[in-house]
């Protein structure tokens, strides 16, 4: 068995093709050999007819049960995995508490729902976000919406559709948002809605390329996070 043993040494860089043709020549050999000849029929005699050329048969036979079972493996092997865009998502998708309360305290809060001031309810808003009542906080960010479309409050009202499970609102808010180079979060923005082509397996290029520009971004927080994210996508 010496001489099979040097074929599966090799049998992993030869490729799904290669595989494919030696097995087929071990079934070739094996019709030259009069394994599957049965002509002697009206003898009564289906064996074959030596003990050469059943030990031959035998040897072939195992080679090629060696063969496919290797050349099943090579292919799982040389296959990778489809990526899980929905477990990626889910896994990197967090809530940044910090920036929130950046924000929060931006606002000089005089009565906040009760004040009738926009800044309030922005802030109000933003004080659900971070507690994680995503409902609340989109109810009131959508009730400004009608009157200002400021940028922060599309993005936080993006991040609650996000975290609602709205995402075909939320990826409009974010793809938006990316591309102002002024606004504060647009990295953020843009890290959100690569992350949403993710979970959706689709446009994963236009993804892998904001990515790269967000890690290769000292100043951004999650920098580390979109490096090692592109690289399980081009693993």
């Amino acid at each position: 068995m010496l001489e099979y043993r040097g074929v599966l040494n090799g049998v992993e860089y030869w490729g799904d093709e290669q595989v494919k043709a030696t097995i087929a020549k071990v079934q070739k050999d094996l019709e030259v050999q009069d394994f599957f000849n049965n002509t002697n029929a009206t003898s009564g005699n289906y064996f074959l007819k030596s003990g050469n050329q059943i030990k031959s048969a035998i040897k072939f036979l195992v080679a090629a049960c060696i063969l496919s079972a290797v050349a099943f493996s090579v292919f799982i092997w040389l296959t990778p995995a489809k990526i899980n865009g929905v477990e990626l998502f889910s896994f990197y998708n967090k809530v940044d508490k910090n920036q929130i309360q950046k924000d929060i305290e931006k606002f000089n809060v005089s009565g906040l729902i009760a004040g009738a001031q926009a800044e309030d309810t922005i802030k109000q808003a933003l004080i659900y976000l971070a507690e994680g009542n995503y409902k609340a906080s989109s109810i009131l960010l959508e009730s400004l919406m009608l009157k200002n479309l400021e940028s922060l409050m599309q993005f936080y009202l993006g991040l609650s559709y996000l975290n609602l499970e709205m995402y075909d609102k939320s990826e409009s808010f974010f793809k938006n948002l990316c591309k102002l180079n002024g606004f504060e979060l647009r990295n953020d923005a843009c890290w959100y809605y690569a992350l949403q082509m993710v979970r959706r397996n689709q446009n994963t290029e236009i993804a892998k390329s904001i990515l790269l520009e967000l890690s290769s971004n000292t100043s951004f927080n999650k920098a580390s996070d979109a490096k090692e994210l592109l690289e399980k996508l081009d693993n």
